[in-house]
């Protein structure tokens, strides 16, 4: 499932940042024309995300569960979120990656019929949109509308074991993956040099029965040039999967911090 996510990357991130390297030209002192450079941004981030899920099975409510961020904390074995965009510099198109990794495991201990049963329990999530921007006054203005694809895996392992004597029981594999398309667009406000509003939209459909996203964030410029930044603000998901006869409603809410990067 991962191959045409993958492939997806190389070709949104290269096709468009060459043919704009090469369309794009400005003068030199000596009135030769040069192709314009590329302008990369690279955004690590931290999203303090609260999760919450009800599930259902043929339309009959079955349950649900709420992890906050520091349960999460306490669970969490890794996790990398990163955003990367490039697009020639005077031009009107980029291409970015925003992709999320979390890697979580716990245990537990439930009464089945009398026994003691120990559930070990692995969650993967990794979440992956790819897409390609256009911005109507150059990748330097305030705004730009983007479409792509949304890839979502997620993936739950359970294992089963007598919880006196160790002894295994059952492994449950329970993984699935939803691929979407993408569209949104993005707003920025200057308040002044330093300061800057940065706001994103999206919705995307196909393979999930609808992912819908909302951020603000502000921006504050640092470096010699102000060219990188330090960034806080809030952002809200919403995802809803059916697999199975299960449907999964998840509520994704929380502050994130990032740093930018600019070259």
């Amino acid at each position: 499932m991962l191959r045409p996510v993958l492939f997806a990357i190389v070709c949104i991130l290269s096709a468009p940042a060459l043919s704009q390297q090469a369309d794009v030209e400005t003068n030199t002192d000596n009135g030769a024309k040069q192709s314009g450079g590329l302008i990369w941004s690279v955004t690590p981030y931290i999203w303090a995300v609260d999760t919450k899920v009800d599930l259902t099975v043929d339309d009959n409510p079955v349950g649900g569960d709420k992890v906050t961020f520091s349960d999460l904390l306490d669970t969490l074995d890794a996790a990398f979120q990163v955003v990367v965009e490039t697009g020639a510099e005077g031009g009107n198109w980029s291409a970015f990656v925003d992709f999320t990794y979390m890697d979580a495991s716990d245990d537990d201990t439930v009464n089945v019929a009398g026994t003691d049963i120990k559930v070990d329990t692995d969650s993967t999530q990794m979440f992956v949109d790819v897409a390609v921007a256009w911005w109507p006054q150059g990748i330097e203005g305030d705004y730009s509308f983007y479409g792509g694809i949304r890839h979502t895996d997620l993936d739950d392992d359970y294992d089963l074991s007598d919880a006196a004597s160790g002894t295994p029981i059952d492994s449950i594999d329970n993984s699935r993956s939803f691929t979407d398309a993408l569209i949104g667009g993005r707003y920025m406000y200057d308040f002044n040099e330093r300061w800057t509003l940065q706001t994103r939209a999206d919705y995307s459909f196909g393979d999930s029965e609808g992912i819908w996203q909302l951020q603000a964030m502000v921006r504050y410029a640092v470096g010699g040039k102000q060219q990188h930044g330090v960034i806080a603000g809030y952002r809200y998901k919403e995802a809803e999967f059916e697999e199975g006869g299960v449907n999964e409603d998840y509520e994704y809410k929380g502050p994130a911090v990032a740093f930018n990067f600019r070259f």
